[in-house]
């Protein structure tokens, strides 16, 4: 089961090849979390035989090795995956021969505005921070013949939807525009996903199966986005964190993603945000989820429809619901902001000069960091 890495004047390229005999050694000994976690991501990210990925995200690179594909680390700078070397990037490209690429949303975004644009591959995956319809619909436009998937999950939970962009259509842009929140797509083959009651915050369980049952809510209601399954992780180091974030009902251990969502009626997860960053209530629109408008996603969603060039934030704010816009702020496009916004329900709006990012993958809203910057001004 060799290992080998080929020095260059770029990242390492890293192939792994398993014995002729069967499984990996290695993976015959990992965990039984790691291995039903490998197979979930196998399904979901399509791997065949022969393809070359360029990766920027480390969980990946050991989906890729366990599974004996290519992984060719992205030659940039990964603790900047907005800012992606785009000349280097597709010049890697060219030379292994890269087939697919899994990496952020914000490093796509980063490649897409560069000169050159996106290097041409056959698959892309993209998860990690929200992926919003534009760039779904930016990258459909750059590599029109490629397979683009948005990818759903977490630390403990990887993956738990995925989301064709060939999927992607008028209805579900108009849901996201209407304050419906991102659409998730639906859960993956091993996961069993429910919406409860939003509790978060509040300890839940050991529950019996009949009492979890009734946190549960039907489709076309928001609330807490929990899972289960052999992928998903059971409890954590020494138990610290487990009473706030898992469910124990009879003889299954729930996860608790801190996300709200709803589902449709057509099985498909729509994200509406962080629980903890709950909004204070307005009612959504006429057949979405009433308590959708709650949480940040559904503004912060549709208003990047409407202005896909501005970023903005979403926040309870003095009791208040306040729309925070990362631009200096000009008096029209302000004024084109404040009449959108108000459709959801947002009378007040600050500028500042850009928002706090989540250093990991520079693409989701540091809502802590937001408040501290709002309390300066």
């Amino acid at each position: 089961m060799p290992i080998t890495a080929v020095p260059d004047d770029e990242p390492a390229l890293v192939t792994f090849t398993s014995g002729s005999t069967g499984a990996p050694k290695a993976a015959v000994r990992t965990h039984g979390f790691l291995l039903a976690q490998h197979r979930a991501l196998s399904h979901a990210l399509d791997f065949e035989d022969g393809e070359v990925d360029l990766v920027t995200l480390p969980v990946f690179v050991l989906a890729n090795l366990a599974s004996g594909l290519t992984s060719v680390l992205a030659a940039t700078d990964l603790a900047q995956p907005g800012a992606p070397a785009a000349a280097a990037i597709r010049a890697q490209c060219d030379r292994h021969g890269v087939t697919r690429c899994t990496a952020s949303p914000a490093f796509f975004a980063g490649l897409l505005h560069a000169p050159g644009g996106m290097p041409h591959v056959g698959k892309i995956f993209t998860g990690g921070a929200p992926v919003y319809p534009d760039l779904l619909r930016r990258l459909r436009a750059a590599v029109p013949d490629a397979a683009i998937h948005a990818v759903y999950g977490s630390t403990e939970a990887e993956p738990i939807a995925h989301f064709p962009a060939a999927e992607a259509s008028a209805e579900t842009a108009s849901i996201t525009r209407r304050g419906g929140g991102l659409c998730a797509g639906r859960p993956v083959p091993g996961i069993h996903l429910k919406i409860i009651a939003d509790r978060w915050g509040e300890p839940l369980g050991p529950l019996r199966g009949g009492t979890f049952a009734n946190l549960a809510v039907p489709n076309m209601q928001a609330g807490e986005i929990v899972v289960t399954g052999e992928h998903v992780l059971h409890g954590y180091l020494d138990g610290l964190g487990d009473s706030e974030t898992k469910i124990h009902v009879d003889d299954r251990v729930w996860h608790r993603t801190g996300d709200a969502g709803w589902l449709d009626d057509a099985g498909r997860l729509w994200l509406l945000g962080r629980c903890a960053e709950k909004l204070p209530p307005f009612t959504a629109a006429a057949g979405l989820p009433t308590a959708a408008m709650s949480y940040p996603f559904a503004v912060e969603c549709a208003m990047r429809e409407a202005f896909p060039q501005i970023r903005m934030a979403a926040i309870a704010w003095q009791g208040r619901r306040l729309l925070v816009v990362g631009t200096p702020g000009h008096p029209q496009e302000t004024a084109a902001i404040r009449t959108k916004a108000e459709e959801f329900g947002i009378a007040q709006i600050r500028h500042l000069d850009h928002l706090p990012l989540d250093r990991r993958h520079q693409a989701k809203i540091d809502y802590p960091a937001l408040r501290r910057a709002l309390e300066v001004r």
